[in-house]
């Protein structure tokens, strides 16, 4: 664990990171993603995200969320990558992880230059679909 136990929660991917590494900028995106989707807030509040009880209860697989969190997601994630290529710092493997970037790529491709007749970039307002939430615990 990390020294003196201090850690920060990221909702957007769902993962605990050291303290030191949870910029200004990171926290302003993740009080944006509470203020969006409050059942994210409350799980984060309450530390439901290290729960044995409720990571084990049904309710973990029914985080309401919207499209625009994926793609929210998908801005962070790529923000991160090039964060962590020009600084050499990154906390999650995924944070570098060449697949997953370009699986967020692909995402924010497809919203931005939709296909004539297919879905326009316009992602609200939409209907809310279950995230199965799944805990990560990083590392620098």
């Amino acid at each position: 664990m990390e020294e003196h136990g201090e850690w920060a929660f990221r909702i957007d991917d769902q993962a605990i990171i050291p303290l030191h590494l949870m910029d200004e900028k990171e926290q302003h995106y993740q009080r944006w993603f509470e203020k969006r989707y409050p059942e994210t807030k409350q799980i984060s509040r309450n530390r439901d995200y290290i729960n044995e009880t409720w990571l084990s209860s049904p309710l973990v697989d029914k985080v309401p969320v919207d499209d625009m969190f994926h793609f929210s997601h998908c801005v962070l994630a790529v923000k991160r990558y090039v964060k962590a290529k020009m600084t050499g710092q990154h906390v999650c493997g995924r944070d570098i992880d060449q697949e997953h970037i370009q699986h967020c790529l692909d995402a924010l491709d497809w919203w931005a230059f939709p296909e004539p007749g297919g879905k326009r970039g316009d992602l609200v307002p939409n209907p809310l679909h279950d995230l199965s939430w799944r805990t990560k615990i990083c590392f620098d």
